[in-house]
């Protein structure tokens, strides 16, 4: 499924079907996905062009979104696996 985020971008063929072979919908979570193994998302794409691409995927973000992406990771857990805070407990009814 292509991710229509991806008709903003400046890309060429190639580089489309290597961004959509990731599977991000949306431009934070394919930004995610560069921060998470920068090395790996860079050398598969081009180190230059992965660096331009990131900043036109960093326009499409929202101030909210940006704000998160450069917030700091928080620290791994016992087992090695990021974790959110747990959701609040539904009230019972």
């Amino acid at each position: 499924m292509a991710a229509d985020f991806l008709n903003a971008l400046s890309l060429s063929a190639d580089e489309r079907a290597k961004l959509e072979s990731f599977g991000a919908r949306t431009p934070m979570a394919l930004l995610s996905i560069r921060r998470a193994s920068p090395e790996a998302f860079d050398r598969h794409i081009g180190i230059e062009r992965a660096a331009i691409i990131a900043h036109e995927l960093e326009l499409l973000l929202s101030d909210d979104e940006r704000k998160r992406l450069h917030a700091p990771l928080r620290p791994p857990g016992p087992m090695g696996a990021r974790l959110e805070p747990p959701p609040a407990p539904k009230p019972w009814r």
